[in-house]
């Protein structure tokens, strides 16, 4: 029996190097801290939900649904070499001393080339 074909459609290597989903979880639950949902805000329609955390859930699944209409971008994503984060997985803006997610001080030390 051969091994299983871990090629993602769009080409990506599904491997260890794949950040996990809990840190996935924790960089978008990080953004939409930074997502208002007032009232005052100008979205269409308003984020619906029972709370803060289910307002913001419902504009990031409202925001995420138009950019999986957007044209495939074979380019996207970092370039270089980045050291993803040794607590969480995440890659790292270039240039950060702290992980964005988890907070995490930067180790120079098992850099990942893209």
């Amino acid at each position: 029996a051969s091994a299983p074909d871990t090629t993602t459609p769009e080409g990506e290597q599904d491997d260890q190097s794949t950040t996990s989903a809990e840190a996935v979880q924790l960089a978008l639950l990080r953004v939409m801290e930074m997502c208002s949902v007032g009232a005052s805000v100008a979205t269409s329609p308003p984020a619906t939900g029972c709370c803060p955390l289910h307002r913001r859930i419902s504009l990031l699944r409202r925001n995420l649904n138009d950019l999986d209409t957007m044209p495939c971008a074979p380019e996207f994503g970092p370039t270089g070499v980045l050291q993803p984060c040794n607590v969480c997985g995440l890659l790292p803006d270039a240039g950060a001393k702290s992980c964005f997610a988890c907070g995490a001080t930067a180790s120079p030390t098992a850099r990942v080339a893209l």
